[in-house]
């Protein structure tokens, strides 16, 4: 089965189209290239939005697990692993 892109309007096989409702079959208009495309411009034409994006994210996770290889460098007391 075939479909024509909405962005380059090539036809390609329905595998190229990302699903829009995969419960439902449904895809989207745009090929995965197109699609691609659009999000790497999207990005490009607003980087401080990404950046922003990401500080507030990694504020987050740091929130969540302060120490995440388990070794808290700031404290007093000495940890020891023991493995089998």
């Amino acid at each position: 089965m075939r479909r024509i892109c909405t962005q380059c309007k090539e036809e390609k096989p329905i595998g190229e189209f990302n699903f829009r409702d995969k419960k439902l079959g449904k895809r989207q208009g745009a090929c995965r290239e197109c699609t691609r495309n659009q999000v790497r411009r999207h990005i490009k034409a607003n980087p401080e939005y990404y950046r922003e994006r990401a500080r507030r994210r990694k504020q987050m996770l740091f929130q969540e697990n302060p120490f995440p290889c388990g070794i808290d460098a700031y404290s007093t007391t000495t940890k020891y692993f023991l493995f089998p």
